[in-house]
Parts: structure tokens; C-alpha cells; sequence
């Protein structure tokens, strides 16, 4: 089932999970953009198709704008090609409205409304908890996570990459709650990159580390006349 978009959003965001959503929510705040941007869960790659089949037929397509579709880049896969194919798809569904179709990431399709793809990270394999990891690289408990990863690599222990971004950004969760004590609010019971974002000791600046930079411009670009 796809969550009902309202009538009169002009300029929608659609990203895959709720991490994503909580992640491209608090960034848009931080560049004073949220109220210009509609932002979708589309609950999986899989059910990616099924949301644009959703928005030709709502019976509303006139009234949107831009429409920005994120994805993770994952690993061995193409993610831009994979969202062209889900657009092809819906268009097929569709008698009537038609996606018009961008011809590479970043760059928007050149008829309303119109569609840009953001794969994460942009220029290599990986996930938004990727882009989050190099923010935080300079934090001093970074260190201690790789330390723990290297650890784990020498006895033989091999994370698969697609979980590999995820455990490293749970281990330096832990250690940032390590003292409980010292934690404020429920940031003791928090492990995800959607909470990571909201933590106490998430600082406003590290929005400004170059590894958001395309996600910045995106969003910038979605929320622009």
C-alpha cells in the first residue's frame, strides 16, 4: 500500500526508507527548506515502481513540479539505471501522464514535472550512512570504531559491505551513549541513523561536511522555482 500524497504538493521527495526520510528531513530544516518539500517513504527499491504508478494516478500529476527520487548506490548494482527502469515501468502503467525521463543523475528531466535521480553516495558503491561516517570522521571516538572493525578483519570476521556502513554507525552510536549518565533525553535507547541525526550531540555544523554536499544541492534544487 503507498501512503496517500495530499492534492496540492507541488515539489515531493522520494526517498527509501525511514532513515532516509529523517535524514533528508533534518537536513532541509537546517537549510530552512522544509516547508517547501514533500518528503515520501517509499519503503524499498522493490516498491519503488508502485509509488510513481501512484502519483500518475492520484489524478493530481498537473499539480506537481519537481519530483526528486534518492536512492542508495548500493553495491555491484547501477541505482540510476534501477530508477529509470522503475519511471519506465510506471509510464507503462499509464495511459495518460508520463514521467519524462532525466538522462544521468543530479540532472533534471526536461519537462514538468520535472524528475532528478540522487544515488547515495553519487560517485561511488555504498548508503547514506556512508556520507554520515566521513562527517563524523574527526569525532574521537571514530578512532575506536575502525579499531574495532580492524579487530574484527585480523580474527577473520568479514562484514558484507551492504551491512558494513550500518554496524560501523551502530558501534559509534553505542559509544557516544556509553555513559548514560551523561546522555540526555532518550538518547540512551537510540541506535539508527534516523535518530543519529536528532542526538544531542549531532552539531549543527557538521551539515556543512563536504560529503553532503550533492544531497544539499538537491534539495536546494527541489525547493527552487
Amino acid at each position: 500500500m503507498t501512503t496517500k500524497i495530499p492534492d496540492n504538493e507541488p515539489r515531493l521527495l522520494l526517498v527509501e526508507g525511514a532513515d532516509d526520510k529523517e535524514f533528508f528531513r533534518k537536513l532541509a530544516e537546517y537549510l530552512g527548506i522544509s516547508d517547501q518539500i514533500y518528503l515520501v517513504n517509499y519503503r524499498g527499491k522493490d516498491n519503488l515502481k508502485n509509488y510513481l504508478i501512484a502519483i500518475l494516478q492520484d489524478g493530481h500529476f498537473a499539480n506537481r513540479r519537481h519530483i526528486g527520487i534518492v536512492r542508495d548506490s548500493d553495491y555491484k548494482t547501477n541505482a540510476f539505471n534501477s530508477v529509470i527502469s522503475a519511471l519506465n515501468a510506471a509510464n507503462r502503467n499509464s495511459s495518460k501522464d508520463k514521467f519524462s525521463i532525466p538522462s544521468k543523475p543530479l540532472a533534471p528531466s526536461t519537462e514538468l514535472p520535472y524528475v532528478s535521480v540522487l544515488p547515495v553516495p553519487l560517485d561511488s558503491e555504498g548508503m547514506l550512512e556512508d556520507l554520515v561516517l566521513a562527517a563524523l570522521q574527526a569525532d574521537p571516538i571514530m578512532p575506536c570504531v575502525n579499531d574495532y572493525f580492524d579487530c574484527l578483519t585480523e580474527i577473520g570476521l568479514q562484514i558484507a559491505p551492504n551491512r558494513a556502513s550500518k554496524s560501523k554507525l551502530n558501534v559509534f552510536i553505542t559509544g557516544k551513549i556509553a555513559d548514560r549518565e551523561q546522555v540526555a533525553g532518550s538518547d540512551a535507547n537510540r541506535r539508527f541513523l534516523r535518530e543519529a541525526v536528532a542526538m544531542t550531540w549531532w552539531r549543527p555544523e557538521l551539515w556543512e561536511h563536504e560529503s553532503f554536499n550533492d544531497a544539499k544541492a538537491f534539495l536546494q534544487w527541489l525547493a527552487a522555482d
